[in-house]
């Protein structure tokens, strides 16, 4: 792929932009589901919480890293290397997008950012309780929300004289009201009294460069931690840490497992000397840790400087359209250098009392599509602050609930239902604008005119959660559709032929033996197989060793050289060889068997079908 901070084209060969070919080929984007008001598109505005999987990344995926796929803890077998070289290029391609240098190591880790604090911990040997109970120090803020500089130093100050380890642990961005730190200038004061810089980029790396060496003296970072499942493509992918060598001084493993061991013999024992191999006990989310370094990719090649004027932007239209609402209460200074994700409350106008963040919730999906996050999004002291609730104000509140201690002995009011919170949403880079504006007049809507609907829905008291009173939706159960294992019955329409057919939603289904490159000349290509429609009438037929079921397709474009095909290729058992929902560029993935062994398995930097 070359650098990281390198920009590609603006235009692809189908001219479409990078932004375009996201949207498009982000899975579910055109979902719907039935609502208590009618259906809805899915508008995904939860960025914030988890990313989103995009069909050619999962293509990548499914032609270049599954056929192959096998334990990395090995590299003696064709399968086992080309999967180790595999993840090997994803955390390269991580180390470039982070600038780390010959002393920091890139760790993949379980649950995502969580994991790789945990493992911090550990590390640095302080997990022992008599440490890990230690009084935290929280750092005054700015009027404008930003970290109090003179405020922060005094407190180095005097904490140089007092403990012999000083750790200075902040959020890029906050995962609440979006406003950033300058981690370059925190840094910097941190390490000129002998402090270590720590720093979460689980909200901020998917739009905000990292840097773990920045030229500017004393900026360093020691560790940075995230989570690539926020980012788009990330789905089902660990948690990263970056960090410098000296901050691994356990001797031993956070986790032991294979892999960690340089030897064991009946008596003794000794662990790698390799930080990422010591680390990363027994057989890891390999495939996840792989997708990490595409979606990084992906960040990589959309480009750190147009998704920073992407998300100015859309700061700019939010703010100005939320602002003037009466009824909107934005967290946070407005007027901080922030991303795009905004916690608001919504007020009733008249008696000026909060609706239920759940309930907003609710109503921004039945009504709207919106999918938006209600809660204290794991932040609970600090959501506190941002909402004026004082320790008294809580403590009240606590005591009013089934969890508290009322003095008369009796069950107060269930804690999910007074639990303090807000309606979080973010604007995605990769959204249109006409989606943004959308998004910002749903939030309005029901600004205005939400609680007229309060009537129609009811409470949770268990979970907090609002719903319909009468509408009941319809959940399907996980492997209902998964036709793979339904083999249809002899004689049935879907199963005319000797070979396997998977029954989808086709409009026709083209089972191809052989296929001829196409002839510009005849406009034609020669197959082998049965072409059938929808209800399995054969239309044409030949012998068959691969299924190619299709929904739609479109006519060869000859400077392209590109069709459209939504569908399936499998093989004559119904094994799924190959899927896609947007464009194939070359026929001959038509036939993948053949075509196979042409390619050169094992690096995800150099692939050239990982986005078309």
């Amino acid at each position: 792929m070359g650098s990281c901070k390198s920009r590609v084209a603006d235009v692809y060969e189908n001219n479409e932009t990078i932004l375009e070919v996201i949207r498009n080929q982000t899975i579910g984007a055109k979902s719907d589901y039935e609502g208590p008001f009618g259906r809805k598109t899915v508008i995904y505005c939860d960025y914030t919480a988890s990313g989103r999987a995009l069909q050619f990344t999962e293509d990548y995926i499914t032609e270049h890293v599954l056929p192959f796929y096998a334990n990395t803890h090995s590299t003696s077998s064709a399968t086992a290397r080309i999967t180790t070289r595999y993840r090997a290029n994803a955390r390269s391609i991580i180390r470039k997008c982070v600038n780390a240098g010959v002393d920091d190591e890139v760790i993949f880790t379980g649950a995502g950012t969580t994991s790789a604090i945990h493992k911090v911990i550990h590390s640095l040997q302080l997990n022992d309780p008599d440490v890990a109970s230690q009084t935290i120090i929280r750092i005054k803020d700015t009027p404008s929300g930003e970290i109090n500089y003179t405020d922060l130093t005094r407190l180095l100050v005097d904490c140089q004289s007092r403990y012999s380890l000083i750790i200075g642990a902040f959020s890029a961005a906050s995962n609440i009201t979006g406003i950033l730190t300058d981690t370059d200038a925190v840094s910097a004061i941190l390490h000129s009294y002998g402090a270590l810089a720590f720093w979460d980029y689980a909200t901020a790396a998917p739009y905000l460069p990292i840097d773990m060496n920045p030229r500017t003296e004393l900026s360093h970072k020691d560790a940075v931690y995230f989570s690539p499942h926020k980012f788009i493509g990330g789905v089902s992918t660990p948690g990263v840490l970056v960090a410098k060598h000296a901050v691994f001084r356990n001797p031993v493993p956070e986790g032991c497992g294979g892999g960690t061991v340089q030897y064991v013999f009946r008596t003794k024992h000794g662990y790698s000397q390799s930080i990422p191999e010591r680390e990363e006990g027994g057989t890891p989310a390999i495939v996840g840790s792989i997708r990490a370094g595409l979606a990084l990719q992906v960040k990589a090649m959309v480009g750190e400087t147009n998704i920073e004027e992407r998300d100015n932007y859309f700061c700019r239209m939010a703010l100005r359209k939320l602002r003037k609402h009466p009824n909107i209460v934005i967290l946070g200074n407005t007027k901080a250098r922030r991303l795009p994700i905004f916690s608001i409350l919504i007020k009733h106008q008249s008696s000026k009392k909060s609706l239920h963040y759940n309930f907003v919730a609710r109503l921004l999906n039945d009504l709207y599509g919106l999918q938006v996050r209600g809660g204290c999004a794991c932040a609970g002291p600090y959501a506190l602050d941002l909402m004026g609730i004082s320790e008294e104000d809580i403590d009240e509140i606590y005591g009013h609930s089934a969890r508290g201690h009322r003095k008369d002995g009796k069950g107060g009011i269930p804690w999910n239902l007074i639990r303090p919170g807000f309606v979080r949403f973010n604007l995605a880079y990769f959204l249109t604008e006409e989606t943004v504006k959308y998004v910002l007049h749903a939030v309005s809507m029901v600004a205005s005119h939400g609680w007229r609907l309060l009537p129609l829905y009811k409470p949770d008291i268990k979970t907090g959660e609002w719903n319909h009173r009468t509408f009941k939706p319809k959940w399907q159960q996980l492997g209902e559709e998964l036709h793979v294992l339904k083999s249809s019955k002899p004689g049935s329409k879907h199963n005319r032929h000797k070979e396997g057919n998977i029954s989808v939603e086709i409009s026709l289904s083209v089972e191809v033996k052989k296929q001829s490159k196409w002839n510009v000349r005849t406009r034609r290509f020669f197959i082998l197989g049965y072409i059938c429609d929808d209800q399995g009438t054969t239309v044409f037929r030949t012998k068959i060793s691969l299924s190619v079921e299709v929904k739609k397709q479109s006519k060869w474009n000859v400077r392209t050289r590109r069709f459209f095909i939504l569908g399936y290729i499998c093989d004559d058992q119904g094994t799924t060889v190959f899927r896609t929902k947007d464009q194939v560029k070359d026929t001959s993935i038509l036939y993948a068997k053949e075509s196979s062994a042409n390619r050169v398995p094992g690096n995800l930097e150099h692939g050239r079908h990982f986005v078309s």
